[in-house]
């Protein structure tokens, strides 16, 4: 190997060597390979933040599907596409899927529970509403837009 002079001592040292032998002085080496490492901890710390911040606010896939099933009904219901009972069983049917994976993420998340909470209120309002032919399309439009703006609240985190 070539030699090297110190620049703290100016004695020549090994160009291999991470340190002067003579006065302790860090080599070129030692300091890049410092910030190499400082440089790979920085990344992977960033990396570690996004990663996180993206699970955090992934979008719940089970709840916008529920709440765009919900919001079909609804519009064909109020169209006159489909009969009350067709409704109330499609309905009955999304309210029960709701049911079953709010039991699933309970405990992993108070807010998301309660967004399926609240879609299952209007769920379970709007098929009585239905079930005793007492709403009108102003009414089922008043429903749709509850549960839409429900989604759009829970896309926001």
């Amino acid at each position: 190997m070539a030699l090297i002079k110190c620049k703290e001592c100016g004695k020549e040292i090994s160009e291999g060597a991470r340190t002067c032998p003579n006065c302790g002085a860090k080599t070129d080496i030692t300091k890049k390979k410092e910030e190499n490492i400082i440089t790979a901890l920085i990344i992977a710390v960033l990396i570690l933040i996004i990663v996180v911040f993206i699970f955090a606010n992934r979008k719940d896939k089970f709840f916008n599907k529920y709440v765009m099933e919900t919001v079909e009904i609804l519009e064909e219901y109020g169209e006159n596409k489909i009969t009350s009972d067709f409704a109330v069983r499609e309905l009955y049917s999304i309210k029960c899927e709701i049911e079953e994976r709010a039991e699933k993420i309970k405990d992993e998340s108070e807010k998301r529970y309660d967004d399926y909470t609240t879609l299952l209120i209007n769920i379970y309002s709007v098929s009585r509403e239905i079930e005793k032919n007492t709403i009108d399309g102003t009414r089922i439009d008043e429903y749709i837009k509850d549960i839409k703006r429900n989604e759009i609240i829970r896309s926001e985190y």
